[in-house]
């Protein structure tokens, strides 16, 4: 048997389907897998992944997430490989097979009812034979949901339905090529955390085009109020054209730093910290903006495609920092884009 090799999968999603091939080559012929391929030298595995897809499909992919990596050994060929794993929204291109020495076919999926039979290193994955593996107590669909998808609400039938104004909000948002928008799962316990304090005080650092915002507000009562910051008036203006005519909500637009400086100590439930602000930046000035009791919540706590090495590095010390705090309960959790929830305790 050979060396092991690096190989990179690359799991694409549109409107609840996955792009699956069907190969023709040595190992594998006939059966269905996604698009992928070798590492190449001095390749970033993300990159090697959105160029796969589009060698193999002629797909152009957004979003890029690791997933997972699978120990892959295929006795039939002699072959060992590690895979590591993507997931990534369709952006564009007719998907049809272009690597034809490769396989013979391309087509879309719905992920509850894939083709038979399945590549073993795919096979892999969805069984749960992974890096990080499942936790113990999922169940095999929850599994295969989350490594599938990139996730959207219409993905969950178990999660409630979005805020009204979140889909013209995306809308204006893609319109000015703003990608930083909250997660949809990290949207969905913005409205919880937000439900569980009545008459709270709410603060978000980071409106971008208010799709955190929407969340929040879905899940205040009438008596709760939410302040948002935000240095761009274009992203902003986007949150005031469709949720500023609710009362409940304070829009300023400043500096961060220098918008917090003037919030009282101590008078806030709940802070979504999600600019860099809260987060890589003046974390304990906005700690000490918190009650005890109040939850603090970041999010993209998991590599990002199209980050820089800097900031992937900043997100481990900035865990381990929370972590040590000794006026906080923290919890991470390897969900959605990575979050880290926290609680302040009274000492």
């Amino acid at each position: 048997m050979q060396q092991p090799r690096v190989g990179v999968g690359i799991i694409i999603h549109r409107d609840g389907q996955i792009l699956l091939i069907r190969r023709k080559s040595v190992h594998g012929a006939g059966t269905w897998s996604t698009p992928g391929g070798h590492l190449d030298p001095g390749e970033a595995p993300e990159a090697c992944a959105a160029r796969e897809a589009m060698e193999e499909t002629g797909v152009a992919v957004s979003d890029l997430r690791f997933v997972a990596a699978t120990n892959d050994v295929l006795e039939d060929s002699a072959k060992h490989y590690i895979t590591l794993w993507f997931r990534a929204r369709y952006g564009s291109g007719d998907a049809h097979p272009r690597a034809t020495d490769e396989l013979s076919e391309v087509a879309w999926f719905p992920w509850k009812d894939l083709p038979q039979p399945l590549f073993k290193c795919f096979e892999n994955l969805l069984a749960g034979r992974c890096y990080p593996p499942p936790a113990p107590h999922a169940y095999a669909g929850d599994h295969a949901a989350r490594v599938l998808l990139a996730p959207t609400l219409d993905d969950y039938e178990d999660v409630q339905p979005p805020p009204k104004a979140l889909p013209a909000i995306l809308a204006d948002a893609a319109r000015i090529e703003f990608t930083l928008s909250s997660d949809l799962l990290t949207g969905s316990l913005l409205r919880t955390l937000a439900a569980s304090k009545p008459a709270g005080r709410l603060l978000e650092i980071g409106t971008g085009c208010g799709v955190g915002t929407a969340w929040l507000l879905d899940g205040m009562d009438a008596s709760s109020h939410l302040i948002t910051i935000d240095l761009s008036p274009r992203n902003q203006d986007i949150a005031r054209k469709h949720l500023g005519a609710d009362r409940r909500i304070q829009f300023i637009l400043q500096d961060a730093i220098d918008a917090i400086a003037i919030l009282q100590p101590s008078s806030f439930d709940l802070i979504f910290a999600d600019s860099s602000i809260g987060k890589h930046r003046a974390v304990d000035e906005v700690l000490a903006l918190l009650k005890p009791g109040g939850f603090y919540l970041i999010d993209d706590m998991l590599p990002v495609h199209g980050w820089g090495p800097d900031l992937h590095r900043f997100q481990p010390a900035l865990a381990r920092k929370l972590v040590q705090r000794d006026d906080l309960r923290v919890t991470r959790m390897c969900w959605s884009t990575g979050l880290v929830l926290a609680v302040k305790v009274g000492l």
